[in-house]
């Protein structure tokens, strides 16, 4: 197993040579090399801390005019939308501006007074994107485990036939064996406890209990209810499981935000709920 700093957190890539053994070591180690460069591009492209990224670009002129974007970056915004639609609003990559205000984000345009509306994200041909209304799109709900999917991708098209890829509880197994899963304790995050197993298929994980802190004389937290503003500071955690990373990491918001393990939205993609309150 490998560990590296990336996406706010520690991206772990683990590949069982037992299960790929046609795959000589030194192969298999530069297939993971290249998979943590596939992270560190998504990472460099999708960053909102980073006021060079590819969606920093993006944020600062769209609403001016058409940007064409990186095919990736166009692929995650039509699959946000995608889940904006379906759960009717529960999921929004909008909230950025009220993450700014709680000081969770940083402002690289602090002339510019923006809203919470994905529905003024205008997806175009040619991978051309226009925001309709001045707006901040922040991409952390689903990039990471977009992030994970194409490390999949790529070591599965490596010959690699199991592999788990963990960014900080986005997790993907490819392969048959099961991995182990664990989740924390809301209220006593050190602890942990295993919930069951998983092969081919994906978990991520959402909570609050890393970054609730005080805003004028209020607890806030980064996980932003999209309809109210309001932040979410239940102490709970809220996994999905599902076929992909990002539809698990993307659903957990949705979760997060209804507090319903059987929203609809879960059911279109095949996908299962556990809210947990503690242990």
């Amino acid at each position: 197993m490998r560990s590296k700093p990336l996406l706010g957190t520690f991206v772990e890539i683990l590949v069982d040579i037992d299960h790929s053994a046609h795959i000589n070591e030194a192969s298999v180690n530069q297939a993971i090399n290249n998979a943590y460069q596939i992270i560190e591009d998504v990472q460099k492209m999708m960053s909102f801390h980073d006021a060079k990224s590819e969606l920093s670009l993006l944020n600062a002129t769209a609403y001016r005019k058409k940007v064409e974007v990186h095919p990736w970056l166009y692929q995650v915004l039509c699959r946000a939308q995608k889940i904006y639609k379906l759960s009717q609003g529960l999921f929004d990559c909008t909230v950025a501006s009220r993450l700014i205000q709680f000081e969770y984000l940083p402002s690289h345009t602090q002339n510019i007074k923006t809203v919470i509306a994905q529905s003024a994200v205008q997806l175009l041909a040619n991978n051309q994107v226009r925001f309709l209304q001045p707006i901040m799109v922040d991409l952390g709900g689903i990039a990471k485990g977009f992030a994970v999917d194409l490390a999949i991708h790529y070591l599965k098209k490596c010959g690699i036939q199991q592999a788990v890829v963990n960014a900080g509880g986005d997790l993907r197994v490819l392969g048959t064996v099961a991995e182990k899963i664990y989740v924390r304790n809301p209220k006593q995050p050190v602890k942990t406890k295993f919930i069951g197993e998983l092969s081919n298929g994906a978990i991520a994980t959402s909570a609050s209990y890393f970054t609730e802190k005080e805003y004028k004389e209020k607890k806030v937290s980064h996980l932003i209810h999209p309809l109210t503003g309001r932040a979410i500071v239940e102490n709970m955690s809220f996994s999905v499981i599902a076929s992909r990373a990002w539809l698990a990491d993307a659903l957990t918001k949705v979760v997060a935000v209804s507090l319903d393990t059987n929203h609809p939205c879960l059911a279109r993609f095949g996908a299962h709920a556990i809210l947990i309150e503690s242990f």
